[in-house]
Order: C-alpha cells, then sequence, then structure tokens
C-alpha cells in the first residue's frame, strides 16, 4: 500500500473520531433522549473509524 494512501486512511480516522467525540457529548448530555439518534448515527461514524484505522495500520 503507498503512504499516500495510508495517510490518507489515518486522515480519514481521525476526522471520524472527532465527529464521534461531538456525538458522544451530545448523546451524554440526554442518554434517554438521544439512544435512538446516536444508535442510528454515531454507531456507523464508529464503525467506519474502526474501518479507516485498519487500512491505516494495514501498511505497517
Amino acid at each position: 500500500m503507498s503512504d499516500a494512501l495510508a495517510h490518507s486512511s489515518a486522515s480519514s480516522g481521525s476526522a471520524l473520531l472527532a465527529a464521534q467525540l461531538s456525538l458522544q457529548t451530545r448523546l451524554l448530555s440526554d442518554p434517554h433522549q438521544h439512544a435512538a439518534w446516536h444508535n442510528a448515527i454515531g454507531t456507523r461514524r464508529y464503525v467506519l473509524g474502526m474501518l479507516a484505522s485498519a487500512f491505516a495500520l494495514r501498511s505497517l
């Protein structure tokens, strides 16, 4: 894998992590109200972040 692809995957993972942190703060502000919303939106970003991290680590 090229270094550019690994760098791109790492950057994508970092961006998804930042987005996930903002979603977590909304969830923690009122867990009962935002649970369904977080399951629909937050979980998808969490999984995409893991996928991007796997691609970035694959080059090691």
